[in-house]
């Protein structure tokens, strides 16, 4: 059986963990236990959402979700934040699925920019389609993109 792809966290080499107080982290904790979160999560205002300000071009991203979507049939939704405020990235992007009402040929991923962290989400249905390997690939070429700073490329 293939493990879960949805759950993609890359931690920051050398940041530094903050200490939480014990109300914080109770809220951060039904948070994760309810799959609410603190703060509201954005509504997706098309293919790519840009709420961090990174992109000048989506040209190439636009191309790339075209592509996807006329060989592989899948629609691929890009959003980009500052941070998920204090929500953990898995339940963050978890949430922003069920708001937009994200389906089984729907794949997300998205950004923190400020947390340097990434979630990619994948539908039921492309979870099946979608090899361990090229799960493993996706991945790599996303992080590796990301490090470089070349957003619309990952």
């Amino acid at each position: 059986m293939r493990k879960e792809p949805s759950l993609t966290l890359r931690p920051v080499p050398g940041s530094v963990a903050l200490r939480a107080s014990a109300p914080f982290l109770a809220v951060v904790l039904f948070g994760v236990l309810t799959g609410s979160a603190a703060s509201a999560e954005p509504e997706l205002t098309g293919p790519i959402t840009d709420q961090a300000g990174v992109l000048e071009d989506r040209a190439d991203i636009e191309a790339a979700q075209q592509r996807l979507e006329q060989e592989r049939d899948i629609q691929l939704f890009v959003l980009f934040v500052r941070t998920p405020e204090g929500t953990p990235m898995a339940v963050y992007t978890d949430n922003v699925v069920r708001q937009n009402n994200l389906g089984g040929r729907d794949a997300l991923l998205a950004i923190a920019i400020s947390d340097r962290t990434y979630q990619l989400w994948l539908g039921d249905t492309v979870i099946e389609d979608v090899s361990e390997g090229e799960h493993e690939d996706i991945l790599a070429d996303v992080e590796e993109e990301l490090r470089a700073g070349d957003y619309p490329a990952a």
